[in-house]
């Protein structure tokens, strides 16, 4: 099921416009990287979420997978077809254990935590 929260958006900006077709792109890449089983759902947080975008803004979509093994094809998906999209997704095990399963290769490390997922 897809929820397009956006269709109610009235005005919509030329970057919002923009936007949602790389939404909608990125989504169905998602759906298609990983079986339909090991996807839980699909997040979009942030700037767009809150109709505050900006030139230069990315959109947050978060994909929660149930396994770890499954981040690898999803995290695939990026690449400039979908720009300003960028996918980040998380795991069942990530979200419980409030831990990353992968080293970041930066150093430091700027990624979020899970929880702050969970708290925003």
């Amino acid at each position: 099921m897809n929820y397009n929260f956006w269709e109610s958006w009235k005005n919509k900006t030329e970057i919002e416009n923009k936007a949602i077709e790389s939404v909608e792109k990125a989504r169905d890449l998602v759906i298609k990287s990983i079986p339909k089983k090991a996807l839980v759902a699909i997040y979009i947080k942030g700037s767009f979420a809150r109709r505050e975008m900006k030139i230069g803004s990315d959109v947050d979509m978060v994909p929660i997978v149930t396994e770890n093994k499954f981040e690898g094809p999803v995290f695939g998906v990026n690449d400039s077809s979908i720009e300003p999209v960028c996918v980040v997704p998380l795991s069942l095990w990530e979200l419980k254990n409030n831990k990353l399963c992968s080293e970041s290769d930066h150093s430091p490390d700027l990624r979020a935590k899970p929880d702050r997922f969970l708290k925003k």
